[in-house]
Formats: C-alpha cells, sequence, structure tokens
C-alpha cells in the first residue's frame, strides 16, 4: 500500500501519464468509508474533510454508518475566530479556510448531529454557497476589532455574528431522533 500511497503521490506532482500501467501494485486492503462530502462553494473545507474522517472512523471502529453535518462545526469555530480576532484587534485570522484541527474541537466540545438533521442548506438555496456569508462576517469583525474605541459590546457582537451564520446556514437543532430515540449533539458524539 506504501508503494501505492507513493506512487499517487508521484503522480499527482508530476504530469503523471493516465495510461501507465498498475500492474506491478495489488489492492490489499479496501477501507471502508462513507459517501464523498461535496463542499461546493464554501471555504470550509476542514469541516467536510474531518467529518468525513469522523465517519470513517467510526466504521473502522465497528460502529454504524452515519452521515453527520460537516456545517454544524461552522458556527462554533467562527464564532471562536471572531472573538479572537475581536480580542486581538484585527491582528488574526478570519475567513473560511481552518485546520482539521478546529472541526475536532467543536466535536469534542459540542458533539455531532445527523446531516438529514442540519444540512446548513437555507429553504429556497440549491448549495453551499459561503462567498457572500464570508465577506459579509470578515467585514463585521473587522470594523468590530479595529474600532479602537475600547468599549466592545461582547453579548452584541456576539449575537451579531451568530445572527449572520444562523440567516446563511441556519441553526442547528438542540436535539433530534435517531433510530427512535431522542439525542443531543453531545450524547450522539
Amino acid at each position: 500500500m506504501k508503494s501505492f500511497l507513493y506512487l499517487l503521490i508521484i503522480a499527482l506532482s508530476t504530469n503523471f501519464n493516465h495510461t501507465q500501467s498498475f500492474d506491478d501494485f495489488q489492492i490489499t486492503d479496501l477501507v471502508k468509508s462513507t459517501p464523498l462530502k461535496n463542499q461546493m462553494s464554501s471555504g470550509t473545507c476542514w469541516s467536510f474533510a474531518t467529518s468525513s474522517f469522523i465517519e470513517t472512523e467510526a466504521l473502522r471502529l465497528g460502529m454504524d454508518t452515519v452521515i453527520i453535518s460537516p456545517i454544524y462545526y461552522v458556527t462554533p469555530t467562527y464564532l471562536g475566530k471572531a472573538q479572537n480576532f475581536i480580542e486581538k484587534k484585527g491582528n488574526s485570522f478570519f475567513n473560511g479556510g481552518d485546520l482539521t484541527f478546529s472541526a475536532l474541537d467543536a466535536y469534542a466540545k459540542y458533539g455531532a448531529v445527523l446531516e438529514s438533521v442540519y444540512n446548513g442548506i437555507i429553504d429556497g438555496d440549491w448549495q453551499h454557497d459561503h462567498l457572500e456569508m464570508d465577506d459579509l462576517l470578515r467585514r463585521m469583525v473587522t470594523s468590530i476589532g479595529k474600532s479602537g474605541y475600547g468599549r466592545i459590546k461582547p453579548n452584541s457582537w456576539k449575537k451579531s455574528i451568530k445572527g449572520v451564520l444562523d440567516a446563511y446556514i441556519g441553526s442547528a437543532p438542540d436535539t433530534f431522533i435517531y433510530e427512535g430515540e431522542k439525542y443531543t449533539p453531545q450524547t450522539f458524539a
């Protein structure tokens, strides 16, 4: 398997000839996984990829196949980044991108919900498209973080940021039913 991965890395980093044969390689293990997740026009690949990892890890451990919502981790992560940006007066990272660790931290702290319960696509919209949302949030946190007045209202800005997130991706449920049982995101995780 290591040889195959090495060849795949070489193939991706060069102009690989797709007619080249793989006869020297043998598939020894197939890893069961959940269906591919499509982040569409969002900068939240970190959450989509990590959600797939969590699902696949659950399968590896012998648990049921479940499809969790990658969007569930966006709101707490964005709120954390906004707080950091504002506290540092704009001298911090704030945009849609992030790292696997943010989704894993949110999973540990907030749990998980099924994608069928919360998919982050508002009724009437057709796909994940966070470009407008990200631009609006960036402008908001920049305005708040660089205001320079030193009198930032901590509850007001949080409600404002949360309001924008809810408008664009909805709000996750506090409880939901899975296989006839009621769960919170924490008990489901």
